[in-house]
């Protein structure tokens, strides 16, 4: 996976009307927001993932289990990854929100368009540096994935975060999530 542009803060103003007729849940486009744009490409051997792909990525990313989709009925990201994971852009989209996620960015929206070779996603963010930093983690991380190489998320979360990282984990019994604050 290849990052070909990166635009921030990016406002989309020339493609704001075509947002306002989309579905309301992509409407945060057209708003104040801050946001992020990445253009995206992808090579024939992106798409032969390894097995384990999306078990390695969940594990790695639980906030995946938190991450609504609309093109998924409402449903966890996290439950359709193993369908999407071909389509590596769109992952990365969530990867992104994921990551901002752990550092407690407030701002979770996104979207991924175009196709599986080139692609243009946006995502909403709070801090510009924290905002750049998580893009090129988030790719780092994918292509690590890609190639079978391990990444200590965390540590580069807190790197990232001051020495903070808000780690989310599915508790197995309850099925809640449980909030682990780790600090230097």
């Amino acid at each position: 996976m290849k990052l070909l542009d990166l635009t921030i803060p990016y406002e989309p103003l020339e493609k704001k009307a075509l947002y306002d007729e989309i579905a309301k849940e992509y409407r945060f486009l057209g708003n104040g927001v801050p946001k992020v744009r990445l253009l995206i490409a992808t090579e024939p051997q992106d798409r032969t993932l390894p097995n384990d792909f999306a078990e390695k990525l969940v594990d790695m990313l639980p906030t995946l289990n938190y991450q609504l989709c609309t093109n998924h009925k409402q449903q966890s990201f996290a439950d359709h990854v193993k369908e999407e994971q071909n389509d590596l852009p769109h992952v990365l989209e969530h990867v992104i929100i994921g990551l901002m996620m752990m550092v407690k960015n407030s701002n979770y929206h996104g979207i991924t368009m175009g196709n599986d070779k080139l692609a243009e996603i946006i995502v909403t963010y709070n801090n510009k540096k924290v905002a750049l930093e998580i893009v090129y983690l988030a790719i780092q991380l994918l292509n690590a994935l890609l190639v079978g190489s391990e990444i200590d998320l965390i540590e580069r979360v807190k790197k990232i975060n001051g020495g903070k990282v808000l780690v989310w984990r599915k508790n197995a019994k309850s099925k809640v999530c449980t909030e682990q604050k780790f600090t230097d």
